[in-house]
């Protein structure tokens, strides 16, 4: 049986990528989307999202090479069911 994200996975999945913006009010320096009916081969724009949530942590990844993002960081997930694979 495959497992599937409910909203409030999402939302907790979410909170827990989504850093904060800093006192000073800055807006989020990198904002990844992710939709599961998205085509494959995006780049996590808004107008080309990820399929998948990993692309989207990997892509943070990169990003981040291992040190923090400044300001902020943020995945933005679309409605819709997203498989886990084990």
């Amino acid at each position: 049986m495959r497992d599937v994200f409910t909203l409030a996975s999402a939302l907790a999945l979410y909170l827990l990528v989504c850093c904060v913006p800093s006192a000073a009010g800055k807006a989020a320096s990198v904002s990844l989307h992710v939709s599961p009916y998205a085509r494959p081969g995006g780049d996590g724009s808004a107008s080309r999202p990820f399929t998948t949530i990993s692309q989207a942590l990997e892509r943070l990844r990169q990003i981040r090479g291992g040190a923090s993002v400044p300001s902020a960081a943020e995945i933005v997930l679309a409605g819709g069911e997203y498989p886990v694979t084990a």
